[in-house]
């Protein structure tokens, strides 16, 4: 079994309005592992670029440990956990190297997809080489289905239209996967303004942080596709708030699901704490 590395440091313009590393960030510092692990397995990333093959992600199940700062050393650990046939499962533990201290972990879920049936061979032999050394005694973190919107039939939602920007395209031509949780976070933030008023939050004595996210990644955003995030609250505590989303199309077409889980912070002493009761009684109505 061998476990891959991959080193970085974190940049001032990777900070979010509590002056920490904001959770999109986490997901590219996980790709740049994954480019940098195909490189030591013998496959550059260009061989997929050109072939008629995808490497895609299709699934991330994601846990925030701790807060990261700027100009922080940071090391990503990658380790395959599962693989068949064209698909796997890739297990990425981010550390500070300061304290040795872990601050992030995710499950990536991956396969490579072959554009053509006549090239299912060439995807194999991809996910061969990406896929290999196996540690089969880690096992995946549970994940719960995610329901649909209409499944779920919620009460009280919130809609966010969108457009998929071109500069958003990675280099396989559909949206970036890191993408999906900034609109994520739009949708959540435009709930909290559109329902309550940004100043519910302001006037808090305590910070929201997102520590747990589950993403689905179900049919490919393309530029200028127009979007509908729709945001509900799936459950609610003294302790954190549980937002669930469905990203669709004008034509219903689902392309994405997720669910992110919330909780504060105290803003002086950076401790968790308990939903302050303002928000509390706020969100009481919509669960």
């Amino acid at each position: 079994m061998q476990t891959h590395t991959f080193s970085l440091v974190t940049r001032h313009c990777e900070l979010d309005i509590n002056q920490h590393i904001n959770n999109t960030n986490y997901l590219r510092y996980l790709e740049e592992a994954r480019v940098s692990m195909l490189r030591e397995r013998g496959l550059e990333i260009r061989e997929v670029h050109e072939s008629p093959v995808e490497m895609i992600l299709y699934k991330y199940n994601c846990f925030f440990k701790k807060q990261v700062y700027y100009n922080e050393e940071l090391e990503v650990f990658s380790t395959q956990i599962h693989t068949q046939k064209v698909r796997g499962i890739l297990r990425q533990e981010i550390y500070r190297k300061a304290d040795n201290s872990l601050v992030f972990v995710a499950d990536a879920y991956w396969a490579f997809v072959a554009r053509d049936k006549k090239y299912i061979h060439l995807a194999s032999e991809f996910a061969k080489k990406f896929g290999s050394e196996m540690n089969s005694s880690i096992l995946p973190y549970s994940i719960e289905k995610l329901q649909s919107f209409h499944e779920a039939n919620p009460k009280i939602y919130h809609v966010t239209q969108a457009v998929a920007r071109p500069y958003e395209m990675d280099s396989f031509f559909h949206m970036n996967n890191a993408v999906y949780s900034a609109y994520y976070e739009l949708a959540r933030w435009n709930f909290v303004k559109d329902n309550f008023g940004l100043e519910l939050y302001k006037n808090a004595n305590a910070n929201s942080v997102i520590y747990r996210s589950l993403i689905e990644y179900i049919y490919p955003v393309i530029g200028f596709d127009e979007l509908l995030i729709y945001t509900w609250v799936g459950e609610l505590t003294k302790t954190r708030i549980i937002y669930l989303h469905e990203m669709s199309d004008r034509a219903n077409k689902v392309r994405s699901r997720a669910k992110s889980e919330i909780c504060f912070l105290h803003k002086i002493k950076g401790t968790p704490t308990k939903l302050p009761d303002n928000i509390f009684q706020a969100y009481s109505s919509f669960v």
